[in-house]
C-alpha cells in the first residue's frame, strides 16, 4: 500500500473514531465497531486529543490577543480622559491630582501589558477611571 493511501486510510479511521467518541462509545465498543485493536483506538484517541489541544491553543491565543487589544484601548481611553481633565482650567487641585495619577497609572498599565503580556496587569486604574467619569458626568 502506498504512503498516501495509508495516510488517507489512517485519517479516515481517526475521523471515524472521533465520530464514535462523540456518540458516546467507549474504546472497546469503537474497536469492535471498526474491527481494530483497542490499542489502535487508544492511539487514535491520543492523536485526537493532541489535535484538539492545538486547535484550542490557537483559538485561545486569538481570543487573548483580541481581548488584550481591547484592554489596551480601554487604558488608552482612560489616559485620554485623565489628560483632558488636566487641561481643564476649572479643575480643583484634588481632581487635578487624581487626573495626574490616573494618567500615569493608565500609561503604566499599557506599558506593562505590552512588556509582560495581557495577564500581568492589575485593574487598579478602572476604579479611579470610573470615579473620574462619574465626576465629569455630574459637572
Amino acid at each position: 500500500m502506498e504512503e498516501g493511501t495509508r495516510r488517507y486510510e489512517s485519517e479516515k479511521l481517526q475521523q471515524s473514531v472521533r465520530q464514535l467518541l462523540t456518540e458516546g462509545n467507549n474504546r472497546t465498543k469503537i474497536a469492535e465497531i471498526l474491527e481494530i485493536h483497542p490499542r489502535t483506538v487508544d492511539r487514535y484517541i491520543a492523536n485526537i486529543h493532541e489535535e484538539d489541544k492545538v486547535k484550542w491553543s490557537k483559538v485561545a491565543s486569538e481570543s487573548l490577543e483580541d481581548r488584550a487589544i481591547k484592554i489596551k484601548n480601554y487604558y488608552e481611553k482612560i489616559a485620554d480622559l485623565a489628560e483632558k481633565k488636566l487641561d481643564d482650567p476649572e479643575i480643583s487641585v484634588k481632581d487635578l491630582e487624581i487626573a495626574g495619577k490616573l494618567l500615569i497609572a493608565a500609561h503604566k498599565q499599557v506599558y506593562e501589558m505590552l512588556k509582560y503580556g495581557p495577564l500581568k496587569f492589575t485593574n487598579s486604574v478602572t476604579v479611579e477611571a470610573k470615579e473620574m467619569e462619574d465626576k465629569s458626568d455630574g459637572s
